[in-house]
């Protein structure tokens, strides 16, 4: 099955969702397929629901963690683009990711089948945001901010 993958980055502030103060960032993914069906939502045969979808750590002892995630219905609005799609959206994903240094990787899993490693490469200082989904790189949207990014990734 082929399946496109897309992800956003958004800051906001805690208290008001304005960009006055330390930016938390959250990962938002859009999952379709090569027609552009939206495989989050319930209208589409063969949709993944909440409960199919594991994110997922593991540490380099061997242990898993759940990261959390919710899936939020369409449409939303992402700088001045407007995203028609549900989304898969994760603050704790971006917190994990820190953690890929001392060896920890990332999964997404659709149901039973083989999990994606994530890997999401930060630098703020530079502001650039890199994502792969098992070593493939996610083509970013040039019309996105940086923290508003949003990325396209075809699962092969």
């Amino acid at each position: 099955m082929f399946s496109m993958f897309t992800a956003s980055l958004n800051w906001s502030c805690t208290k008001c969702g304005c960009d006055i103060g330390p930016p938390i960032m959250t990962l938002s993914l859009v999952i379709k397929d090569l027609n552009g069906q939206d495989l989050l939502s319930p209208t589409v045969n063969g949709y993944y629901s909440q409960n199919d979808i594991h994110l997922y750590k593991k540490s380099t002892n061997g242990s898993l963690s759940l990261i959390k995630f919710d899936v939020l219905k369409s449409p939303i609005w992402l700088g001045n683009k407007k995203v028609e799609y549900y989304q898969l959206i994760s603050a704790e994903l971006i917190t994990q990711a820190a953690n890929q240094l001392s060896g920890d990787t990332l999964f997404l899993q659709l149901r039973y089948e083989t999990p994606n490693k994530i890997l999401l490469q930060l630098n703020r200082s530079a502001k650039s945001i890199n994502l792969y989904l098992d070593g493939y790189e996610a083509i970013k949207d040039d019309k996105m901010t940086f923290t508003n990014s949003l990325f396209y990734y075809t699962k092969k």
